[in-house]
Parts: C-alpha cells; structure tokens; sequence
C-alpha cells in the first residue's frame, strides 16, 4: 500500500525481484500507452471523416488525456522509484524518492478514478441513448458533458490534496477513498452494465425484427443512418471498457479491503503474500488504461478509417512531394546540361 511515513513496508526476501519486475512492466506499458493515447488524440482532433462530432466524443477525450497523464507521469514516477527500490534492496519512501512515489500516488488518484468516472458517465449516456433516444439530445449535450468533466476533475483534485495535507491519518483517508469513491464507482457500474447490455440486446433484437423498415429509411436518410451507426458503436466501446474495468478494479478493491482491515494482525508471511497480490493487481489496473485506446481501434471502425485516412493521405502528399522533387531535379540537370556544355568546350 502507499505509505508517506518512511517506513519499510515489505519484506527485503522478495522487494527486489518485485520492485525489477514491476519497473519493467510499467516502463513497457507507459510506452504503449504514451503512443496509442497520443494517436488517439491526434485523430479525434484531425478528424478527416468528420465522425467525431457527438457529445460522446469529449468523454473519449477526457478518458484518453487521463490515460495519457497515467503514461506520462504515474508509471514513469512509479518506475523509478521500483527501480531505486531494486537497487537499494529495500522499501523506504523518504526524501526525493517519497516525493517521485507521492506525486505519482496523487496523479494516480486522480487520473484513474476519473477515468472510472468518465467509463460510468459514459455508460449511462449510452444507456439513455438507448432507453430514450427522443430525448437523448435534449439530456446529453456537449455543454453538459463538458461541465461534468470539469467539476469531476476539481472533485477528485479537491479531495486527493486532502491526503497531501495530512489532514486524516493515512489508513483512515484510504478507508474513506476506498469506500466512498472506489467501492461505490465499481457498483455503479456493475449495476449500468447489466441494465446496458440487457437494453442493447433489446434494441438490437427489435432492429432485426425490422430490418427491411430500417433498411428502407436508411437510404432516406443516410445522415441520420451513419449518426445511429457510430452511436451504435460507442455502446459497444462503452460496454467492453466497463467490463475492462470491472475486471481489472475488483480484484484491486477486495485486496484493498482485506489489507486495511488486517494489517495490524498479519504475519510477515501472510503480508508478504497480499503485497505481491496488492502489486499485481496495481499492474493489471495500468494494463488496463494501456488497453483503452485498443478497444476504440477494435470496436470502433470509425477510428480505424480515421487512422488509415491519416496514414495513407499522408503517404500520398510524402509520395507526390518525392515525385515533384524528381521531376525538378530532373529539370535542373537538363536545364545545366547545356551550360555544362559550354563550360567544357571554352576549359578545353
């Protein structure tokens, strides 16, 4: 568990192994997660076919800058000090090496309880996209979704600089974290999830009892077909990142819960055991903000295209730019030939 005390928390009989293994882990992942988030970035921002254009959108930004500051600045943070860690041969969090694992534990409380924020705000659009989607325009506009965004972000920054202040004792403020914003987000997402995927296959059972009516109004009005398609997808993208992150979170939560309420009576062997536990599942977490921007590239063929549209239009101006700088290349010699010409006759 995160400590701000200075006090040995593991046992030096596996801390090395551990800390090496975790900093290898975290310096791969940061590297894929850097990579695909930027891209994702880069392509909702490009936008060549103009399909990011729904309110949806801002929670995939939102999720994806969160995504972003975890392979920016927790994993690297949390690399380095497993990396010291396995050099020194033991955990001691003082120093320069308590403020590097301090400053990714609190940009960790906030960049990844605001993407579960941003996983259930965006499931429950979709859930109402679905159940209601007369009035899903009216309920979820962009103004909304941006406003939310916002006031979670200062919530989660508001309450993480409450540890920072040491104003709780550290066991208590993660009892209270681990309850009221932990705990309380994986059950409301369970909860969406199943009310989701129950509404999804209702609506996707009432689209094939009326496929040649949809079919028909389809090409009346392709515009209002493509719309229903990338909402279509988003749901898909929503339900799988929900389960994701269900299965990644609660292994982390019911370890959580087990340490902070037997701590106090483990033995050395029985906390050796629910570190190494507590440390696996801190990896599967980062795998799993490493894993979002695949879901997007997997579930979501507008992304695809976006990306393969970016790739190619940009292969072809490198490709017209290499053929324009031959042909004047070419120009150039022959346009010199004759003065060359010239120059040789008067020299001889």
């Amino acid at each position: 568990m995160n400590n701000s005390d200075g006090m040995v928390l593991e046992h030096p009989s596996f801390t090395r192994p551990l800390a090496l293994t975790s900093a290898i882990c975290l310096c791969i992942l940061s590297a894929i997660t850097i990579t695909s988030n930027i891209l994702l970035l880069v392509a909702i921002w490009k936008d060549p076919l103009k399909c990011f254009k729904s309110a949806a959108t801002y929670y995939v930004v939102g999720l994806s800058l969160a995504d972003l500051c975890t392979g920016l600045i927790t994993e690297p943070f949390f690399a380095a000090a497993y990396f010291i860690t396995f050099l020194e041969g033991k955990v001691v969090y003082s120093g320069a090496l308590g403020f590097v694992y301090r400053a990714g534990v609190a940009v960790s409380g906030v960049a990844l309880k605001y993407s579960f924020l941003v996983i259930l705000a965006l499931s429950w659009t979709q859930f109402v996209a679905i159940t209601w989607p007369h009035s899903y325009k009216r309920f979820v506009t962009k103004r909304k979704v941006l406003f939310f965004m916002v006031a979670v972000f200062l919530y989660l920054v508001l309450f993480t600089s409450v540890q920072l202040l040491n104003i709780f004792k550290i066991m208590t403020f993660l009892i209270v974290d681990l309850t009221l914003n932990t705990t309380f987000l994986c059950v409301n997402l369970l909860v969406i999830s199943v009310l989701l995927i129950v509404a999804y296959r209702k609506r996707t059972v009432s689209r094939a009892a009326t496929y040649s009516q949809s079919t028909t109004q389809g090409k009346a009005n392709g515009g209002g077909a493509r719309e229903r398609a990338i909402d279509h997808q988003f749901t898909i993208v929503s339900i799988y990142l929900a389960v994701i992150l269900l299965l990644t979170a609660l292994p982390h939560v019911i370890l959580a819960y087990t340490y902070l309420f037997t701590h106090s009576t483990l033995t050395v062997k029985q906390n050796e055991r629910i570190q190494i536990a507590l440390r696996i599942s801190d990896i599967l977490l980062f795998i799993k903000v490493c894993l979002d921007p695949f879901v997007y590239a997997w579930r979501l063929p507008a992304y695809r295209k976006t990306l393969a549209t970016m790739f190619l239009s940009r292969n072809g101006r490198s490709e017209q730019e290499r053929m324009e700088g031959m042909r004047l290349t070419g120009h150039d010699q022959l346009s010199s030939s004759p003065k060359q010409k010239a120059q040789a006759t008067l020299q001889a």
